[in-house]
């Protein structure tokens, strides 16, 4: 018999990295998922997500690529029913018992946004150039409508559709102010 000469240790084929800290996202929005692995490019994943910490699991991506031979990021939707003791799994596809689970909990709240700026009694010239900034738990990945009221919200005239979120947690859409239509 022999032994190896050298310790050496064993290390799992998947590991999470993202999220793999207590978050706090969106119902319903569409996030980043990353892990480590040491499964090649070829060999495909699944991303399972548990809304009450690992007892049960829905897919939110099946037979996804990994990006690199050593990493993945996959963008999934999440469901859109909030809690508290969400988990992200990352698994093989062809054998499942080779996974890793975000190591905290992580939450899905109501989506929310707010407006950030204007958001005080201010006076814009019509033609200056200004930014209309929001705050938001939607992610990058979302769109907003963007609206104005002249007549403190009796009606609202769409400024903006389809305008994608400037980053996870803010949003920002240059606007050169208008007169009324």
């Amino acid at each position: 018999a022999d032994a190896s000469d050298v310790a050496f240790r064993i290390i799992p084929r998947i590991t999470v990295t993202a999220p793999n800290t207590a978050v706090s996202w969106g119902a319903g929005s569409t996030r980043t998922v990353s892990w480590t692995h040491n499964l090649g490019t070829s060999e495909p994943v699944d991303i399972a997500f548990s809304a009450d910490g690992g007892a049960s699991w829905t897919t939110v991506a099946a037979a996804g690529a990994s990006t690199t031979a050593t990493t993945g990021t996959a963008s999934v939707v999440l469901p859109a029913t909030p809690t508290s003791a969400g988990v992200i799994r990352v698994s093989q596809s062809s054998d499942p018992v080779h996974f890793d689970v975000s190591d905290v909990s992580l939450t899905l709240a109501p989506p929310t946004i707010t407006v950030t700026a204007p958001n005080s009694n201010v006076n814009w010239t019509v033609g200056s150039a200004r930014n209309i900034t929001w705050s938001h738990n939607l992610g990058n990945a979302e769109r907003v409508t963007i609206e104005l009221s002249r007549d403190g919200g009796a009606s609202w005239e769409p400024l903006a559709a389809g305008v994608l979120n400037s980053g996870n947690t803010l949003g920002t859409w240059p606007w050169t102010v208008s007169g009324p239509t």
